[in-house]
């Protein structure tokens, strides 16, 4: 079998064969399953791990969100960005470099940073979505904002002014 992630024989064998040559049946919580079956680990490519790998990232997510904003009394806001104006002739990797590029442009300008001190913000977590149609390729860009303490409407209007501003400056600039 193959051991590399990238190949597509990996692929191919995810859930069908067995580590050791031995499947093992497991059962936690009454619930029972197969174990010591290859996995290829690849969610672009891949349902059944894909499924998987967002389901645990989900959780994984929820269970931060609950442990900062009950626990420790923070908030979280979400903003979603796309990069417009695409084509089908456009590659994934080309509407990706834009949006990437967009993100890291509006995440390091100064006034990034001053709001960042004014709407308490200690942090970002990105997650990428990608979706196909007639137009081709259409990356978002869903980031989590986590912030010291629950914003009221009044701190977080000059946030959301910022990126809707910034990022429409930027789209203009890029052709979009």
């Amino acid at each position: 079998m193959a051991a590399d992630p990238r190949t597509p024989d990996r692929v191919a064998n995810c859930g069908w064969y067995a580590r050791s040559g031995v499947v093992e049946i497991r059962d936690r919580a009454g619930s029972v399953y197969p174990a010591q079956l290859i996995v290829c680990g690849r969610p672009w490519a891949e349902p059944v791990c894909s499924a998987k790998i967002r389901t645990r990232k989900g959780a994984e997510l929820s269970n931060m969100i609950t442990a900062h904003t009950v626990a420790a009394g923070g908030g979280v806001s979400m903003i979603t960005l796309t990069a417009g104006g695409h084509t089908s002739a456009d590659s994934l990797a080309s509407s990706l470099g834009l949006l990437r590029l967009g993100w890291r442009k509006l995440s390091s300008s100064r006034r990034w940073v001053a709001l960042r001190s004014s709407a308490a913000i200690i942090g970002c977590t990105l997650a990428y979505e990608f979706t196909h149609g007639a137009d081709g390729w259409h990356p978002h860009l869903h980031v989590l904002v986590w912030h010291r303490e629950p914003l009221d409407a009044a701190r977080l209007v000059p946030v959301e002014l910022y990126v809707r501003q910034t990022w429409a400056a930027g789209g203009s600039r890029s052709g979009l």
